[in-house]
């Protein structure tokens, strides 16, 4: 998936994924604040340079009893 400034792409991803909506809607601000300097931390250790480049794991299960 490409983006741009590495702030553009965590701002759709923390307030356009529905997950994403629910996890930080009881947050406070300065904890979302900590919580995107940490995923633009991830993002730059993945893809050092903006713009860039990322790629998606899927992880998927299925079980039968």
């Amino acid at each position: 998936m490409p983006f741009q400034p590495y702030e553009s792409f965590i701002d759709f991803i923390l307030t356009k994924m529905s997950h994403m909506i629910a996890l930080t809607e009881d947050m406070r601000e300065s904890e979302v604040a900590e919580l995107q300097e940490a995923m633009k931390g991830q993002m730059k250790g993945i893809c050092p340079s903006a713009p860039g480049r990322l790629s998606g794991v899927v992880v998927v299960g299925i079980a039968k009893k």
